[in-house]
Parts: structure tokens; sequence; C-alpha cells
């Protein structure tokens, strides 16, 4: 058995949901681990330049009203989407990351993890995405 440790670590706070992303780099792919306010997580694995490229991709133009389409990936039981939102007073962007994970023992039961991160964190989010990923 043999432990590596990470080689960086990024943690982006969301305060208004209460909410934690981190990066982290393993053997040579990002790992991105989402965590709601009830400790709740979920974690995805960008291991090459082409996974990078498809999840950057659903970053771009949230904010773009015509440009409204579903953005997400999905694997067997869970449906992962990216989203835009927004908080009040004091007003604050946000994307918003959603994992619904079905339960295939119980028809229509799921498990849902919502995390957001603030919008103006984009750039640094995927800049620490593309410093994990060799």
């Amino acid at each position: 058995m043999r432990f590596s440790p990470a080689e960086n670590i990024f943690v982006f706070k969301h305060p208004r949901s209460e909410s934690i992303v981190s990066v982290e780099e393993k053997d040579g792919s990002a790992l991105i681990t989402f965590i709601d306010k009830e400790n709740s997580q979920a974690t995805l694995e960008l291991s090459n330049m082409h996974d990078l490229t498809e999840f950057t991709d659903l970053l771009s133009g949230l904010k773009d009203k015509h440009y409204k389409e579903v953005r997400g990936l999905f694997d067997e039981n869970v449906v992962f989407c990216v989203s835009y939102g927004n908080y009040g007073d004091p007003f604050e962007e946000c994307i918003v990351f959603t994992f619904s994970i079905a339960d295939p023992k119980k028809q229509f039961e799921e498990c849902e993890i919502v995390v957001s991160l603030d919008l103006w964190e984009k750039k640094w989010f995927v800049d620490a995405l593309s410093k994990c990923v060799k």
C-alpha cells in the first residue's frame, strides 16, 4: 500500500450556500470535490485534456440569456448539471453544480447535492483545474 499526497489543493468556499468546491492534483489528474451544506459530497475526476475541455465548456457562456441549453453529464444513476444562479441582497452571481443521484431500489427516489461557486472565481477555478491536469 502506498499513500501519495496531493500535489496541489485549491479550495473555493461559497459562504451564502455554505458549500465548498476543492480541486486537487492527484497523479496528473484533477479531482474536483463538491461539498454541500449538509456535508454530502461528490467527486469528479478530470484525467486528461479532453476531460478538462469538456468540463470547462460547460462553464462558458453561463450568463448569456440566449444560450440556455442544458449543460451537464450523466453516468448510470447520476446526472450532473451546471447552471447560472444568483442571490438577492446583496446581489451575487454564482455557478451552481447539481448532482442528482437516483436510488435504483426505490422508484422516484433521489439524493441531490447542490454546490455553488462565486462567478467571479470562475477564472481561478479553471486555472486550478488546468494546473492539475497533465
